[in-house]
Protein backbone atom coordinates (compact mmCIF):
# COMPACT_ATOMS: atom_id res chain seq x y z
CA UNK A 1 0.00 0.00 0.00
CA UNK A 2 1.32 3.65 -0.47
CA UNK A 3 2.64 5.62 2.28
CA UNK A 4 -0.66 7.61 2.33
CA UNK A 5 0.63 9.82 5.31
CA UNK A 6 3.66 11.16 3.75
CA UNK A 7 7.04 9.90 3.66
CA UNK A 8 9.41 13.16 4.52
CA UNK A 9 12.26 14.51 2.43
CA UNK A 10 14.36 17.07 4.10
CA UNK A 11 15.97 19.83 1.96
CA UNK A 12 17.94 22.47 3.24
CA UNK A 13 15.63 24.32 5.77
CA UNK A 14 12.54 22.35 4.64
CA UNK A 15 10.61 19.68 4.79
CA UNK A 16 8.47 18.02 2.15
CA UNK A 17 6.07 15.01 1.92
CA UNK A 18 5.71 12.89 -0.78
CA UNK A 19 2.39 10.45 -1.17
CA UNK A 20 3.99 7.94 -2.55
CA UNK A 21 1.54 5.64 -5.05
CA UNK A 22 4.54 3.92 -5.92
CA UNK A 23 4.14 0.82 -3.64
CA UNK A 24 0.87 -0.01 -6.03
CA UNK A 25 1.95 -1.67 -8.47
CA UNK A 26 -0.47 0.30 -11.28
CA UNK A 27 0.12 3.47 -9.05
CA UNK A 28 -2.53 6.24 -8.63
CA UNK A 29 -4.89 5.72 -11.33
CA UNK A 30 -5.46 1.65 -10.51
CA UNK A 31 -6.85 2.84 -7.46
CA UNK A 32 -10.36 3.67 -8.72
CA UNK A 33 -10.21 1.42 -12.35
CA UNK A 34 -10.98 -1.42 -10.65
CA UNK A 35 -14.73 -0.06 -9.74
CA UNK A 36 -14.70 0.89 -13.15
CA UNK A 37 -14.32 -2.25 -14.53
CA UNK A 38 -16.88 -4.46 -12.92
CA UNK A 39 -19.10 -2.58 -13.12
CA UNK A 40 -18.52 -2.29 -16.90
CA UNK A 41 -20.59 -4.75 -18.87
CA UNK A 42 -17.45 -4.89 -21.31
CA UNK A 43 -15.29 -8.23 -21.26
CA UNK A 44 -12.49 -6.27 -22.69
CA UNK A 45 -11.35 -2.68 -22.39
CA UNK A 46 -8.36 -1.10 -24.17
CA UNK A 47 -6.30 1.95 -24.17
CA UNK A 48 -4.44 4.22 -26.14
CA UNK A 49 -1.53 6.30 -25.16
CA UNK A 50 2.35 6.87 -25.13
CA UNK A 51 4.59 4.33 -24.96
CA UNK A 52 5.75 5.46 -21.10
CA UNK A 53 2.27 5.95 -19.59
CA UNK A 54 1.43 4.63 -17.01
CA UNK A 55 -2.49 4.49 -17.27
CA UNK A 56 -1.75 1.50 -19.62
CA UNK A 57 -0.07 -0.28 -16.62
CA UNK A 58 -3.21 0.41 -14.07
CA UNK A 59 -5.55 -1.19 -16.82
CA UNK A 60 -3.23 -3.87 -17.07
CA UNK A 61 -2.82 -4.56 -13.43
CA UNK A 62 -6.86 -3.65 -12.38
CA UNK A 63 -8.37 -6.25 -15.41
CA UNK A 64 -6.24 -8.89 -14.58
CA UNK A 65 -8.00 -8.52 -11.06
CA UNK A 66 -11.34 -8.15 -12.12
CA UNK A 67 -10.94 -11.58 -14.69
CA UNK A 68 -11.20 -8.91 -17.51
CA UNK A 69 -9.03 -8.42 -20.74
CA UNK A 70 -6.84 -5.28 -21.54
CA UNK A 71 -5.53 -4.08 -24.74
CA UNK A 72 -2.34 -1.66 -24.74
CA UNK A 73 -2.34 0.53 -28.35
CA UNK A 74 1.57 2.39 -28.44
CA UNK A 75 3.89 4.35 -30.47
CA UNK A 76 6.68 1.31 -31.59
CA UNK A 77 9.80 1.79 -30.02
CA UNK A 78 11.83 4.14 -30.69
CA UNK A 79 14.92 2.50 -29.86
CA UNK A 80 14.49 -0.97 -30.94
CA UNK A 81 13.73 -2.04 -27.28
CA UNK A 82 9.80 -1.69 -25.32
CA UNK A 83 9.36 0.77 -22.65
CA UNK A 84 9.22 -0.84 -19.15
CA UNK A 85 5.92 0.57 -19.14
CA UNK A 86 4.88 -1.21 -21.96
CA UNK A 87 6.78 -4.40 -20.19
CA UNK A 88 5.01 -4.49 -17.39
CA UNK A 89 1.54 -4.01 -19.18
CA UNK A 90 2.43 -7.06 -21.07
CA UNK A 91 3.41 -8.78 -17.91
CA UNK A 92 0.14 -8.21 -15.93
CA UNK A 93 -1.11 -10.10 -19.20
CA UNK A 94 -2.10 -6.87 -21.32
CA UNK A 95 -2.44 -7.62 -24.84
CA UNK A 96 0.50 -4.76 -26.91
CA UNK A 97 -0.33 -3.16 -30.36
CA UNK A 98 2.26 -0.92 -31.57
CA UNK A 99 2.02 1.81 -33.91
CA UNK A 100 5.21 2.20 -35.88
CA UNK A 101 6.05 6.19 -35.46
CA UNK A 102 2.52 6.50 -34.51
CA UNK A 103 2.25 10.13 -33.06
CA UNK A 104 -0.35 10.11 -30.16
CA UNK A 105 -3.22 11.00 -32.97
CA UNK A 106 -1.88 8.29 -34.67
CA UNK A 107 -2.30 5.64 -31.42
CA UNK A 108 -5.92 7.18 -30.75
CA UNK A 109 -6.77 6.52 -34.44
CA UNK A 110 -5.56 2.99 -34.80
CA UNK A 111 -7.46 2.26 -31.19
CA UNK A 112 -10.59 3.63 -32.45
CA UNK A 113 -10.37 1.25 -35.77
CA UNK A 114 -9.61 -1.58 -33.71
CA UNK A 115 -12.89 -1.11 -31.91
CA UNK A 116 -14.39 -0.68 -34.98
CA UNK A 117 -13.66 -3.82 -36.82
CA UNK A 118 -14.34 -5.86 -34.02
CA UNK A 119 -17.51 -4.24 -33.30
CA UNK A 120 -18.16 -5.71 -36.97
CA UNK A 121 -17.06 -9.07 -36.39
CA UNK A 122 -18.17 -9.54 -32.75
CA UNK A 123 -20.44 -7.50 -30.62
CA UNK A 124 -18.63 -8.11 -27.82
CA UNK A 125 -15.82 -5.66 -29.07
CA UNK A 126 -13.64 -3.49 -26.53
CA UNK A 127 -14.15 -0.58 -24.87
CA UNK A 128 -12.19 2.06 -25.72
CA UNK A 129 -11.34 4.37 -22.44
CA UNK A 130 -10.62 8.11 -22.99
CA UNK A 131 -7.28 9.39 -22.89
CA UNK A 132 -5.75 9.86 -19.56
CA UNK A 133 -9.12 8.00 -18.13
CA UNK A 134 -10.76 11.35 -18.17
CA UNK A 135 -14.27 10.74 -17.81
CA UNK A 136 -16.71 11.98 -14.77
CA UNK A 137 -17.30 8.11 -13.93
CA UNK A 138 -13.26 8.04 -13.25
CA UNK A 139 -13.00 11.16 -11.33
CA UNK A 140 -15.94 9.98 -8.44
CA UNK A 141 -14.75 6.67 -7.83
CA UNK A 142 -10.90 7.47 -7.58
CA UNK A 143 -12.33 10.40 -5.33
CA UNK A 144 -14.03 8.15 -3.13
CA UNK A 145 -11.17 6.01 -2.98
CA UNK A 146 -8.80 8.01 -1.97
CA UNK A 147 -11.36 9.13 0.82
CA UNK A 148 -11.89 5.64 2.11
CA UNK A 149 -7.89 5.23 2.19
CA UNK A 150 -6.13 8.36 2.99
CA UNK A 151 -5.61 9.18 6.59
CA UNK A 152 -8.91 11.15 7.97
CA UNK A 153 -7.22 14.15 9.25
CA UNK A 154 -5.94 14.61 5.56
CA UNK A 155 -9.25 14.34 4.10
CA UNK A 156 -10.78 16.98 6.43
CA UNK A 157 -7.55 19.14 5.87
CA UNK A 158 -5.59 18.81 2.48
CA UNK A 159 -2.43 20.18 1.97
CA UNK A 160 -1.84 23.62 2.46
CA UNK A 161 0.26 23.07 -0.66
CA UNK A 162 0.31 20.34 -3.24
CA UNK A 163 3.19 19.52 -6.31
CA UNK A 164 2.17 17.22 -8.81
CA UNK A 165 2.57 16.61 -12.78
CA UNK A 166 0.34 16.66 -15.35
CA UNK A 167 -0.59 15.64 -18.11
CA UNK A 168 -4.21 15.08 -18.86
CA UNK A 169 -4.83 16.77 -16.20
CA UNK A 170 -7.30 14.15 -14.90
CA UNK A 171 -5.35 13.94 -11.35
CA UNK A 172 -5.34 17.49 -10.94
CA UNK A 173 -9.12 17.32 -11.26
CA UNK A 174 -9.68 15.05 -8.98
CA UNK A 175 -7.30 16.48 -6.43
CA UNK A 176 -9.09 20.08 -6.56
CA UNK A 177 -12.25 18.38 -5.86
CA UNK A 178 -10.93 16.50 -2.99
CA UNK A 179 -8.89 19.72 -1.78
CA UNK A 180 -10.74 22.32 -2.75
CA UNK A 181 -8.97 24.97 -0.93
CA UNK A 182 -5.23 23.17 -1.63
CA UNK A 183 -2.54 25.56 -3.90
CA UNK A 184 -1.77 23.14 -6.39
CA UNK A 185 1.65 23.26 -8.17
CA UNK A 186 1.70 21.90 -11.52
CA UNK A 187 4.37 20.88 -13.81
CA UNK A 188 3.38 20.10 -17.70
CA UNK A 189 5.61 17.23 -18.73
CA UNK A 190 4.55 16.54 -22.15
CA UNK A 191 0.44 17.32 -23.19
CA UNK A 192 -0.38 21.36 -22.86
CA UNK A 193 -1.83 22.41 -19.42
CA UNK A 194 -4.51 24.39 -20.86
CA UNK A 195 -6.14 27.41 -18.87
CA UNK A 196 -9.50 25.83 -18.73
CA UNK A 197 -7.82 23.03 -17.25
CA UNK A 198 -6.81 25.36 -13.81
CA UNK A 199 -9.95 27.66 -14.08
CA UNK A 200 -10.91 27.48 -10.31
CA UNK A 201 -8.38 26.33 -8.64
CA UNK A 202 -5.70 27.81 -6.76
CA UNK A 203 -2.87 26.89 -8.63
CA UNK A 204 0.98 27.93 -10.32
CA UNK A 205 1.98 26.20 -13.36
CA UNK A 206 5.26 24.84 -13.53
CA UNK A 207 6.78 23.82 -17.83
CA UNK A 208 9.59 21.04 -17.39
CA UNK A 209 11.80 21.66 -20.68
CA UNK A 210 12.24 18.51 -21.16
CA UNK A 211 10.97 16.52 -24.22
CA UNK A 212 7.94 14.15 -23.16
CA UNK A 213 10.32 10.85 -23.46
CA UNK A 214 13.29 12.55 -22.04
CA UNK A 215 14.56 11.73 -18.10
CA UNK A 216 14.42 14.29 -15.68
CA UNK A 217 16.94 16.00 -15.31
CA UNK A 218 17.27 15.94 -11.38
CA UNK A 219 16.67 12.50 -10.03
CA UNK A 220 14.15 12.20 -7.01
CA UNK A 221 15.49 10.56 -3.67
CA UNK A 222 12.49 8.09 -4.01
CA UNK A 223 11.45 5.78 -6.67
CA UNK A 224 9.52 7.56 -9.81
CA UNK A 225 8.59 7.81 -13.40
CA UNK A 226 11.82 9.13 -14.71
CA UNK A 227 10.17 10.50 -17.57
CA UNK A 228 7.14 11.66 -16.04
CA UNK A 229 6.51 12.02 -12.00
CA UNK A 230 10.49 12.61 -11.49
CA UNK A 231 10.13 15.82 -13.03
CA UNK A 232 8.46 17.84 -10.77
CA UNK A 233 11.64 17.19 -8.27
CA UNK A 234 13.75 20.07 -9.76
CA UNK A 235 10.96 22.68 -9.29
CA UNK A 236 10.29 21.21 -5.73
CA UNK A 237 14.11 22.06 -4.92
CA UNK A 238 13.83 25.51 -6.12
CA UNK A 239 10.22 26.53 -4.99
CA UNK A 240 9.24 24.20 -2.15
CA UNK A 241 8.40 25.87 0.82
CA UNK A 242 8.63 23.65 4.33
CA UNK A 243 5.63 21.41 4.42
CA UNK A 244 4.75 21.01 1.09
CA UNK A 245 3.41 17.61 -0.01
CA UNK A 246 4.31 15.61 -3.39
CA UNK A 247 2.58 13.02 -5.14
CA UNK A 248 4.08 10.55 -6.50
CA UNK A 249 1.91 8.37 -9.16
CA UNK A 250 4.41 5.44 -10.31
CA UNK A 251 7.93 4.17 -10.48
CA UNK A 252 9.75 2.83 -13.49
CA UNK A 253 9.30 -0.86 -13.21
CA UNK A 254 12.19 -2.25 -13.69
CA UNK A 255 13.38 -3.35 -17.25
CA UNK A 256 13.18 -6.93 -18.55
CA UNK A 257 15.86 -8.46 -20.39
Amino acid sequence: MSRDKGDEKRLPARTVKVFSDDLLPGGTKQRGLGVILMASLGKCHLYAGPENGFAQVALAVASKACGKKAISVVSAPRKGKRHSSVQEAEKYGAEIVEVAHGKLSDVKEKARLICKRQFQEDLNSPILLPFGLDCEAFVDTLVSSLRASLPSHLVKNGPKRLWLVAGSAVLLATFHRLWPKTHFLVVQVGKKIWTDQLEGKISTKFVAKEKFYEPARISTPYPSVDTYDAKVWQFVLKHAVDGDYVWNVARDPPPML
